[in-house]
This record gives C-alpha cells, sequence and structure tokens, in this order.
C-alpha cells in the first residue's frame, strides 16, 4: 500500500506555463499553432543573427532567442535575462536613463502577472520585445566589414 499525501497532485507541463514561444501562443491564441511556431521560431533566430553586430549584442541576442524558441523555458529560468540586461547597459545599448523602467519591469511583471492570476507564458511578449529591441539597434549602427576588420 503507497502512501497517502493528500489529494492527487498532475505535474504536467502544460504550454502557457513556460516562457517562450510556445507558451506566448497558447497563452493568445490557444494551444496548437504548429505552423506559426515554427515561422515564429525560425524568423526569431534569423533575428538574433542580424542582430550579431559585436560580441555584447550578439551574445544578448542569442540569449534571448534561446530562450523564446526553446521548447522548455520555465519562469524560474527567465533569471538568465540578467546577462543580456547587463551586457546591454555595458554595451552602451540600454541608455542609464532608462534602466529603472527596465529594472522594474524585470522585478515586477512576474509578480504583476502572478497577482492577477494571468499565465507568465505573457513574459515572451517582453522577451520578443527586447529581442526585438536589440536587432532594431542594430540596423543604425555600421556593420563590421570581416575582410578589412573595420567599420
Amino acid at each position: 500500500m503507497s502512501p497517502k499525501f493528500g489529494p492527487e497532485i498532475r505535474v504536467a507541463a502544460a504550454a502557457v506555463a513556460v516562457t517562450n514561444l510556445n507558451g506566448g501562443l497558447a497563452a493568445l491564441f490557444g494551444q496548437h499553432h504548429v505552423a506559426l511556431l515554427l515561422a515564429l521560431s525560425v524568423v526569431t533566430i534569423l533575428w538574433a543573427a542580424w542582430a550579431w553586430v559585436d560580441l555584447d549584442r550578439g551574445f544578448s541576442a542569442a540569449i534571448l532567442a534561446t530562450m523564446l524558441v526553446s521548447y522548455h523555458f520555465n519562469p524560474q529560468d527567465l533569471s538568465l535575462c540578467l546577462v543580456p540586461f547587463f551586457l546591454s547597459r555595458k554595451a552602451g545599448i540600454l541608455p542609464g536613463r532608462r534602466l529603472p523602467m527596465f529594472a522594474f519591469l524585470a522585478l515586477f511583471a512576474p509578480t504583476g502577472l502572478a497577482a492577477i492570476g494571468a499565465p507568465f507564458a505573457l513574459l515572451a511578449v517582453l522577451l520578443a520585445a527586447a529581442l526585438w529591441w536589440l536587432g532594431k539597434n542594430a540596423l543604425r549602427r555600421p556593420r563590421l566589414n570581416i575582410e578589412t576588420g573595420q567599420k
């Protein structure tokens, strides 16, 4: 006879419980959008590759894209956002005057979602916005010529 510890607990990873493109699509449009998920994943990876202008910007974009396209990316894994956050500040991508706003969003967005009972998968929208912002700023900077090593 096995011990009983209370009501039956089902441990199933619902799509809205993960903070990636799959969870974001499930939270916004419902489950089973495989074609849209595949298209968005390819666009995300290509956008991150386009954003690779220098090491700080490229590594930040790669981390954000990896978070978005990974299959199992739980809310507790969002601590990885600290790396792109600090690299963006170091590289001058994130202006000092906007630092408090981004810190506030990073700290209180998950708390706000939990308080209103919204799925954490909606944080994928913030990750996608951060990746878009990195790539958008990459359009303004001159690219490095690989052959000459100059901008």
